[in-house]
């Protein structure tokens, strides 16, 4: 829940990006409603502890969760787009929080409907990543509410890797201490946890209770509360703040200068503070001057949507620094695309675009407009300029080069790119660990850059300077080459399709898993051939770029190598939403007020048009670049030296082989001390951010309690048990088991394995035809002399563990089943709270 509030604070800014915008934050809970709703309760604390800025647009009431749709509450589509289209046209934006499991009825009966095969797992359940619930609303309620723009975002894969956070931490602390010196100690099998039906006791669970499909309980005070407080949005008109009145140009004191402001383009982590630094400048060295701002850059130039910022905006103007997205909205408007300023009703028929915006601007009385923007913004400023000089009015255009690629000639660094490069680090520091969620896991991070390679090789760079930091387990399966970059793939580097799967395989082979970082332009002529090849038609937008979310790059690069390195499953995730609608660093920060102040202290006092930012042609000299050779495409210098380095480093992967830790041998079971036992740990199912720590307590508890007793690991659930797949935790790895609670995921690997599932254990190759997947666990476990099996999971992996432990002592073998309750959903009768959701909780409000 944590999680999962973390990534929307991330991703919320998004609604700048566009007016009248839609975002829905699919989130993790197939039957239960538990995490959808402890994920927005999260979400809205973190926004409780915020500043806002209601003269610039930043209000709690754009940020806020519009509505929570889960699947305990039946859904009236049409009652509630008449609740959100009124927020849409009040508060200018709409957020919704869906659990995956909310619709899934409606979507299955459509498709059904329409002949389409419904995709299930091995445990018979709708594959909810096929069906896109997020998506489905999305489409539902974008033409009734009048959305321009939807954006669907889930932070499941987010959050559910992460690491546990400090409450998680005390829960799993706790049940592992109980099941290790209670339950092991006294052969007291069941499922550790509270128990509801027992006064919240902690207590070993029967198997016979356990199961999963509990739903959340929307009774509970905080639900209601917050149900009541959101449901008031669309029914109470939204404040609109008070603006400062326009004076009259000759109201001005004597000298002063009217100074307007736009962004426009795609977002990047800096436009926020950008508007702020400027306003603090000319508040600081030109008091006098008003300063205005265009709502939604030139569409709103066009329509004459301006306000004014006031005193209160003024000292306000620091929080700017702190939010991410644009506070006065962005647009992707080209005024030379008459067609398309016409199709969107910003221009009448035989109206020229740059002429309406010229005629707004002299009445507007303009005299500085500061555009902040990538080269389409800033060009478009210069082209107007132009316009109104030829009409002998004279518009002093300054801009600021923003974008996220890095790719503006001649400037250095762009606004907003360190920033984007470090969260798009942290972003795969949570989802690497989904390597551990399948064996032989490819995973593509595929990240913005249409023709510019930057930003993908400064995220590697600034993970794996994140990855430097940090300690592993190698003991565990806990290591830096099962964690690094095995592969970055940019524009300005053609790819030896042929030659690099030829490497990655042996990668795969040696290591376990492959992480790609790709650039969203990597591969697109390919793709685009493939396409008109096929007879597709080619997405593109105003500017005629392709729309790279159409084509997909990552999912193309994933299919292209899932077969031919032999992955068994394949994950392509994007950061770019959560990367650019972030708020800046602290280096950001540094170079956006350099820029702020040279644009004010020096551009604007002496009128001097250009594009603020340090000239790679003039020995890196910060100074107002000429319009005239500012332009976009330009590439990433793959001759610098970090990036040769890192390439470097990367391609001995596959080419050498990868270390493999020396394993504690397994010794005999009379040769275990007096009294000892066999202790063996298995994870399965799905990630929840608690199963590295888990196994990291249990061993703890083992080493302080029964040093004696020997420890195993099944690797990758129960897929391990039936092809005898363990090993042994020895000395160094239980003194290295606390670091274990830094890292997300399954040191020892998942897998989906249902034992009672035969054909689905015949066809992957876990048992040969004719056996019972049951029976040869059991054999397996009396071959491995296994006394107490700890068991990390879900509904499912508990009970199959039970199901297990029966067999065997059917069989005369008493084996001692003792199970935590991992699930994020926190969906298992009747355990109070399961490990994990919190944290993803917490996550999922942060993305």
């Amino acid at each position: 829940a944590e999680e999962g509030a973390k990534f929307f604070m991330n991703v919320v800014a998004e609604h700048s990006a566009n007016p009248r915008m839609l975002i829905v934050h699919e989130v993790m809970g197939r039957d239960c409603g538990y995490l959808a709703a402890a994920t927005a309760r999260a979400y809205r604390s973190m926004l409780d502890e915020r500043e806002f800025v209601p003269g610039f647009g930043v209000t709690k009431e754009r940020m806020d969760v519009h509505a929570i749709y889960i699947p305990e509450i039946p859904i009236d589509i049409s009652a509630e787009a008449w609740r959100l289209k009124k927020i849409m046209d009040t508060v200018g934006n709409v957020n919704i929080f869906i659990s995956e499991g909310a619709g899934v009825k409606d979507i299955v009966a459509e498709m059904e409907a329409n002949g389409q095969e419904i995709p299930r797992d091995a445990f018979g359940h709708v594959k909810l990543d096929k069906v896109n619930p997020g998506a489905w609303f999305a489409q539902q309620f974008s033409s009734m509410i009048g959305a321009e723009k939807t954006l669907s975002q889930k932070s499941g894969y987010y959050s559910r890797a992460a690491p546990p956070n400090a409450e998680d931490r005390r829960l799993i602390q706790s049940c592992c201490t109980y099941a290790v010196s209670h339950c092991a100690a006294r052969r007291e099998p069941g499922v550790v946890g509270h128990d509801e039906d027992n006064n919240d006791l902690l207590r070993a669970v029967e198997f016979s209770r356990i199961k999963g499909g509990k739903p959340f309980d929307i009774s509970v005070n905080w639900f209601i509360q917050m149900q009541k407080e959101i449901s008031h949005y669309g029914m109470d008109q939204a404040p609109i703040p008070a603006m400062s009145p326009r004076v009259g140009k000759s109201d001005l004191p004597p000298g002063a200068k009217r100074i307007a402001i736009l962004t426009a383009g795609g977002l990047a982590p800096c436009l926020s503070s950008a508007i702020g630094a400027l306003v603090e400048r000319y508040t600081e060295l030109h008091p006098g001057n008003e300063i205005i701002c265009y709502r939604g850059g030139y569409k709103g130039v066009l329509l004459g949507d301006s306000f004014v910022v006031g005193k209160k905006e003024r000292e306000m103007a620091h929080l700017l620094h702190l939010w991410g997205g644009s506070p006065i909205g962005n647009s992707r408007v080209k005024l030379t695309n008459v067609k398309d300023c016409v199709k969107r009703g910003l221009v009448k028929e035989g109206e020229n675009p740059q002429k309406v915006a010229a005629d707004q601007m002299i009445k507007d009385g303009v005299d500085i407009l500061h555009t902040i923007g990538g080269d389409d913004t800033n060009t478009a400023a210069a082209d107007l300029a132009a316009f109104l000089q030829q009409n002998n009015y004279k518009l002093c255009v300054v801009g600021m080069p923003k974008t996220i690629d890095n790719d503006v000639y001649p400037i250095k660094q762009s606004l907003g790119a360190w920033t984007a490069a470090e969260e798009g680090a942290k972003f795969f520091m949570n989802v690497v660990a989904e390597h551990s969620a399948n064996p032989r896991m490819l995973i593509v991070h595929e990240v913005m850059g249409r023709d510019c390679g930057y930003l993908a090789a400064a995220t590697a760079r600034a993970y794996r300077s994140m990855l430097d930091e940090r300690e592993f387990v190698p003991g565990f399966g806990v290591t830096k080459e099962r964690m690094d970059v095995h592969a970055i793939y940019i524009p300005e580097i053609p790819i030896d399709i042929s030659a690099e799967a030829w490497r990655l395989k042996k990668i795969m082979d040696t290591v376990g898993n492959v992480n790609i970082f790709i650039s969203e332009g990597a591969g697109v002529k390919d793709i685009v051939a493939e396409m008109e090849a096929n007879g597709q038609e080619i997405p593109r937008d105003a500017f005629g770029h392709v729309k790279l979310d159409k084509v997909n790059p990552g999912a193309w690069f994933a299919q292209q190598f899932s077969s031919m390195i032999g992955a068994e499953k394949t994950l392509s995730q994007k950061s770019g939403y959560y990367s650019r609608a972030a708020p800046p660093n602290a280096e950001d920060r540094r170079l956006i007020q350099s820029c702020c102040t040279y644009a004010v202290s020096h551009c604007a006092a002496r009128r001097e048009p250009g594009v603020v930012g340090h000239d790679e042609d003039n020995n890196d000299l910060l100074r107002a670049v000429e319009f005239s050779r500012i332009k976009g495409g330009k590439p990433f210098d793959i001759s610098v030296n970090w990036f040769i380095q890192m390439q470097k480093e990367i391609s001995h992967y596959g080419m050498d082989q990868a270390p493999i830790p020396a394993m504690s041998p397994r010794v005999g079971k009379s040769d275990l001390p007096p009294g000892a036992k066999r202790i063996a740990i298995l994870t399965a199912g799905g990630l929840a951010p608690c199963l590295s720590s888990a196994i990291g307590a249990l061993v703890e508890r083992y080493t302080e309690l029964h040093p004696g007793n020997e420890i195993i690991c099944y690797r990758g659930g129960y897929k391990g048990v039936l092809l005898g797949d363990s090993f042994v935790v020895g000395k160094k790895e239980r003194e290295m088991a606390h670091l274990l609670h830094l890292w997300g995921g399954s040191p020892i690997g998942n897998s989906r394995v249902k034992l009672t599932n035969v054909k689905d254990c015949v066809k992957r190759g876990l048992v040969k035809e004719g056996e019972n997947p049951q029976k040869v666990a059991a054999d397996q476990m009396i071959k491995d002399g296994v006394d107490i099996l700890h068991t990390i999971g879900g509904d499912d992996t508990n009970t199959a563990a039970a199901d297990l432990a029966a067999f065997l002592q059917q069989n005369n073998y008493k084996l001692c089943v003792v199970g935590m309750p991992k699930t994020i959903d926190n969906d298992v009768y009747p355990i109070k709270q399961s490990l994990g959701a919190w944290t993803a909780a917490e996550e999922g409000a942060k993305f």
